[in-house]
């Protein structure tokens, strides 16, 4: 199913408050040979968690794929929204890869590769400047030297699983 901005509001959400999953997609900002005025989320797409939380008894669950870095802090500190999965460009069998982890047959662990920057970071930044660095005029780039709060930073994952991280070094040094 595909909402674009012609929809009828009230109507869509009588529609969404009848159902238990949904899946919408939005389409794209982001394409060749355009380029992104924010980072925040496209207008369309924010107002359509905020009718959602709203109407909805049952918590939300969010998937945003995602080639580039978009600020998700409204949904990081919504109350109604339960869980975020961010899958980048899943590729061919992404479909296939998502419905086996929304319905519990895989349980990944995964880390983010990126920094989440909030929207305020493209005003911070210029991008005539690159230097990683921060500086009276730059909070720094990368997650290496970004000096500000970052929505989520590089490395950032949960699972429902475990983790014990050891370190053994068994070098042999021969004389």
């Amino acid at each position: 199913m595909t909402l674009s901005k012609r929809d009828n509001s009230s109507c869509t959400t009588q529609f969404f408050y009848r159902l238990r999953t949904v899946h919408v997609d939005l389409g794209t900002i982001e394409r060749e040979g355009v380029d992104r005025k924010s980072i925040d989320l496209p207008d369309i797409q924010l107002t359509l968690i905020k009718q959602l939380e709203k109407v909805t008894r049952s918590p939300l669950h969010i998937v945003i794929m995602s080639g580039g870095g978009v600020d998700l802090s409204y949904i990081r500190d919504s109350t109604q929204c339960a869980s975020l999965l961010w899958i980048g460009y899943p590729g061919q069998s992404g479909g296939l890869g998502l419905a086996t982890v929304v319905f519990g047959q895989y349980n990944p662990a995964d880390r983010l590769r990126v920094t989440i920057y909030p929207v305020s970071y493209v005003d911070e930044v210029s991008m005539f400047d690159m230097q990683m660095r921060s500086s009276s005029n730059n909070p720094g780039r990368t997650y290496k030297f970004y000096t500000g709060k970052a929505v989520y930073e590089f490395g950032y994952g949960l699972s429902y699983t475990t983790f014990n991280y050891t370190w053994n070094n068994n070098t042999i040094v021969s004389l």
